[in-house]
């Protein structure tokens, strides 16, 4: 069941990522219902927009910026730019009070898929941006990625750590070293983001989804179990409740827990959970490379694709 599941899954990527329907969507940028639901715009003033939206409902955000990998280390210099001047924009926007801004990264996106002098970059990119992040109240967070060695992305995290604490990392339940990496960051106060992740055909992650279940299950609980910030970030029931429950158990101050679901995922979950006082956070991307994201998104249901491709054609 689980193999056939998987497979379906698989297709279901394969229609959303199709060229020509990509192609559709894309020559109407930013204009189908379904797009809107997921994504926040293409720039930062749409972006800040959605935040804004947001904040009036109790709800914290951790904004991401869609982009393709830089072909060059002159386009990493031009990203990390336009991530400094988000950052601006939240302080100016008095949207930084109370931890409610974090922008979340990916090492790729700042160079380091570019060999050595991508990588050194990256991690000069980075270290300028969570300073910058320290001077207007915005906290990053550092995003394993299948595309870099999650060692590399570990080791900038401890490194930029060293000043700048509030830094936080993201780890994907679905790799198989996740478990591990967890117990170890949590014994060092780190504050982590933990995700499910999808499963698949790498050797280094687990191929059913029952598997990932479990392996969420056995992550999250040393990092309740430690004294620093955890966010959960599932929108798994059944996880969210037993990570719940386990707080409960452990006498956990709340203030030390967030959950954290996509925007346009489960709005009502959203609110139920901003409404009864906990702490919610958004995660919410915008930019210009929005269709891989959105593909992911649609195919996690069949009637998101039928929705995007009927819109496509008209």
């Amino acid at each position: 069941m689980e193999a056939a599941r998987l497979t379906v899954q698989d297709a279901l990527i394969r229609v959303a990522t199709d060229a020509r329907l990509r192609r559709a969507a894309e020559n109407r940028t930013m204009s189908h219902e379904i797009v809107r639901r997921y994504i926040a715009g293409e720039s930062i003033s749409s972006a800040m927009d959605v935040a804004s939206w947001l904040a009036a409902r109790g709800r914290c955000v951790s904004l991401t910026h869609l982009v393709s990998e830089p072909q060059d280390l002159a386009r990493t210099v031009k990203r990390a730019k336009r991530i400094r001047k988000l950052i601006r924009r939240l302080s100016d926007a008095g949207l930084t009070d109370d931890g409610f801004a974090d922008v979340s990264i990916r090492l790729s996106a700042l160079g380091a898929g570019l060999g050595n002098p991508g990588r050194n970059a990256a991690r000069d990119h980075l270290r300028e941006l969570a300073e910058a992040g320290a001077e207007h109240g915005v906290t990053l967070t550092l995003e394993v990625e299948p595309a870099i060695p999650a060692d590399l992305t570990i080791e900038a995290f401890h490194h930029i750590r060293v000043d700048h604490p509030e830094t936080a990392i993201s780890l994907q339940a679905c790799q198989r070293r996740t478990e591990s990496d967890c117990r170890s960051l949590a014994r060092a106060g780190a504050r982590v983001r933990l995700t499910k992740g999808a499963p698949g055909p790498d050797p280094e992650a687990f191929g059913r989804q029952h598997d990932v279940d479990l392996a969420y299950v056995r992550a999250v609980q040393p990092l309740l179990e430690g004294a620093s910030k955890v966010a959960v970030a599932t929108h798994d029931e059944r996880l969210i409740h037993l990570s719940e429950t386990l707080c409960r158990r452990l006498g956990r101050d709340p203030s030390t827990l967030e959950y954290q679901l996509r925007y346009g995922v489960r709005p009502d979950k959203q609110a139920e959970i901003a409404d009864r006082g906990d702490r919610m956070r958004v995660y919410v991307p915008f930019g210009e490379d929005w269709y891989p994201y959105l593909a992911r998104r649609v195919a996690d249901s069949p009637r998101e694709i039928l929705a995007l491709v009927r819109a496509t054609a008209r």
